[in-house]
């Protein structure tokens, strides 16, 4: 769907990129550094601050791209409760 729509060269533009995507386990940093995590309503207000006090000097990697990347998130989204709605419809009656 993605190459069908013309955004062959897409990229997840999240989680530390160009590294690529990490999940990271704390548990070790817990137990042996008393490490406490912010909890994440924090931490996401906090990032956004950051972010929104400091913006990129220029677009991201692939924003060219980022219209279409909208329309096909909106198409997707259309097709999808189309087709949730189709699937319920099909369900026995309860009462």
């Amino acid at each position: 769907m993605i190459a069908a729509a013309g955004l062959s060269e897409y990229r997840v533009p999240i989680a530390g990129l160009p590294f690529g995507h990490v999940l990271m386990d704390t548990c070790r940093a817990q137990q042996e550094l008393s490490f406490k995590a912010t909890p994440v309503e924090r931490w996401a207000r906090d990032t956004a601050a950051g972010c929104a006090a400091s913006p990129p000097a220029g677009d991201s990697r692939h924003y060219a791209a980022r219209a279409q990347e909208i329309e096909l998130a909106r198409a997707y989204a259309q097709t999808r409760a189309s087709a949730d709605a189709a699937f319920l419809e099909q369900l026995p009656a309860t009462d």
